[in-house]
């Protein structure tokens, strides 16, 4: 208890020069770079979003999540976590996105998820006021609800996990389609093309 974690532990030692770390997050072949990023896995500007620290979190402000060029909820703080497997929202804001793809409806016995035709194959993004950041289909889709069926269950679940509302929490279901950047040094999450 009261020890510094490691990533602040080498920055104070001066083990690395930045205190940013970045991650590339794959099935296969994901990276963890430790201070600074490594610019042979991404592609373009890297687009930085202010962190708010208040809650100890990489939470930024201003979502949005989109489904093809309509906005489908706007104005929510984000949490963006190596940690967490899939993405999350208030059960109210994930029932107003799933409106929005044609067929879609609360998957039977999983509590919070959401089920739509697996022949739609949405086109989902996020975005805090710059570049959209689309979701691959394949990160999006979680699997049919039952061999056969023609349902897909989708990565973004309506749950309640103790958050205030209008806090989502993105995991590898959204990183997987994005370098991420952490910097404790500006207090910036930041978001690139992957190669």
């Amino acid at each position: 208890m009261g020890a510094l974690p490691f990533f602040n532990t080498m920055a104070k030692q001066g083990v690395v020069s930045e205190k940013v770390f970045s991650f590339k997050i794959a099935d296969e072949g994901s990276s963890l770079f430790l201070g600074g990023t490594d610019g042979d896995l991404y592609t373009g500007d890297i687009e930085y979003h202010k962190v708010d620290t208040l809650l100890g979190y990489w939470m930024t402000s201003g979502g949005q999540i989109s489904v093809g060029d309509k906005p489908a909820v706007t104005g929510f703080h984000t949490i963006i976590d190596t940690g967490t497997t899939i993405m999350y929202g208030s059960p109210s804001a994930v029932k107003k996105f799933y409106a929005h793809i044609p067929g879609s409806k609360l998957a039977d016995l999983l509590h919070g998820y959401y089920s739509y035709p697996c022949s739609k194959k949405p086109d989902v993004s996020f975005s805090w006021g710059g570049k959209n950041w689309p979701i691959s289909h394949e990160d999006f889709n979680l699997g049919e609800t039952k061999k056969g069926s023609g349902m897909c269950v989708g990565a973004l679940s309506g749950q309640d996990l103790g958050l205030p509302d209008g806090l989502w929490l993105l995991g590898d279901s959204f990183m997987k389609n994005v370098y991420t950047v952490f910097s404790f040094d500006k207090d910036v999450v930041g978001f690139a093309n992957l190669k």
